[in-house]
């Protein structure tokens, strides 16, 4: 699985996760906010890692 991809799948399930809070009787509400948000930070590590990647690839071809 490439990057992109990989990158691509965990926004979509992050989106789908999202559906899934709003939809959510309130007595789940406290276990899938929890979910959310740890989906925020797997999310945003990730995209982070990605573009750090991407940058120091580009800062060595550049060299």
């Amino acid at each position: 699985m490439t990057g992109g991809r990989k990158l691509t799948g965990l926004i979509l399930g992050y989106i789908a996760l999202l559906v899934l809070a709003w939809m959510t009787p309130p007595m789940l509400d406290v276990l899938v906010d929890g979910l959310c948000y740890l989906a925020t930070v797997f999310v945003l590590g990730n995209v982070g890692e990605h573009g750090a990647k991407a940058w120091r690839a580009r800062k060595e071809v550049a060299k």
